[in-house]
C-alpha cells in the first residue's frame, strides 16, 4: 500500500525520505489546507526527494470558485511545474458551493499532458457524490483526495468503501483527513484503499511531519516491510 505524505515545509521532505516514503502532495500554508508552493520549495523538494511529487495548485485560501483570471494563474502554474519536473498535480475547482466546474477542471487536466490529476477534498462538501464522481470519471480524474461524509477518514470510512465500489477502477479513491498510527487499522478493515494520503503530524501547532508518526504509521500500512 502506497503513503502520499502531504508535505508543508522542506524539513518534512527529508523526513519523507528518510523513511521511505513514496510519494509527496507537495504545498505551502498548513493553515488553510495547503497553497501552490513557491519554485524555490518545489526546487527543493526536487533536489532532496527522489519519489513522485505531486504539486498542489490552490492559489489563495477560501472558496475554490476561481474567476477567470485565477483560473489562467493555475494553468500557468501547472504547466511551469510540469516543466519543472513535476509528477502529477492536486487541484479543485467549482462553479458555485455544489457544481464542480467542467469546463475548468478540462482545462487544467489538458495543461497537465498526461501527467496524474487528483481533485481534492473540496470535493467533500457536495451533496450528490455519485454525480460528483460521474464527472471526475468523465472528466479522465486520476485519483479523488476525499474523508467521504466524516470530518475524518475514519469516521467516513463506509461512505469511502461505497465510493470505491462505485467508481470501480475509472478513479482512485484516495482517503485522506486525520489518518494516523492510532487509527489506520479501521479504515484498512472497512474499506481496503490501495493508497492513503497523511500528513503524519502530531498536533496543528508544528506543520512539519512528525517522524515517529511517520514510521509507526507505514509499519501499520506495510507490516511485512518491518
Amino acid at each position: 500500500m502506497l503513503l502520499e505524505l502531504a508535505t508543508f515545509h522542506i524539513d518534512s521532505v527529508a523526513i519523507a525520505k528518510e523513511c521511505g516514503v513514496a510519494r509527496l502532495e507537495l504545498c505551502e500554508d498548513y493553515s488553510c489546507g495547503g497553497l501552490t508552493p513557491s519554485e524555490a520549495y518545489f526546487d527543493a523538494a526536487g533536489t532532496a526527494f527522489n519519489g513522485d511529487i505531486f504539486v498542489m495548485i490552490r492559489p489563495r485560501a477560501g472558496d475554490y470558485i476561481f474567476s477567470v483570471e485565477e483560473m489562467e494563474g493555475m494553468l500557468l502554474d501547472i504547466r511551469k511545474f510540469r516543466s519543472r519536473g513535476a509528477d502529477g498535480f492536486v487541484s479543485g475547482c467549482f462553479s458555485d458551493e455544489q457544481t464542480i466546474h467542467e469546463y475548468q477542471l478540462k482545462k487544467m487536466l489538458e495543461a497537465c499532458d498526461g501527467l496524474p490529476f487528483t481533485f481534492h477534498r473540496s470535493f467533500d462538501e457536495l451533496k450528490e457524490w455519485k454525480k460528483g464522481l460521474d464527472i471526475l470519471m468523465e472528466a479522465g480524474c486520476t485519483r479523488l483526495l476525499t474523508s467521504g461524509d466524516g470530518k475524518t477518514a475514519v469516521e467516513g470510512r463506509t461512505r469511502l468503501r461505497e465510493m470505491m465500489e462505485y467508481s470501480g477502477k475509472d478513479l482512485l479513491i484516495l482517503p485522506g483527513g486525520g489518518i494516523r498510527a492510532s487509527n489506520v487499522s479501521l479504515l484498512l478493515e472497512s474499506c481496503r484503499p490501495a493508497e492513503i494520503h497523511s500528513a503524519a503530524l502530531s498536533g496543528t501547532a508544528n506543520p512539519i511531519a512528525d517522524k515517529q508518526e511517520l514510521r509507526a504509521l507505514l509499519a501499520c500500512i506495510s507490516p511485512e516491510e518491518e
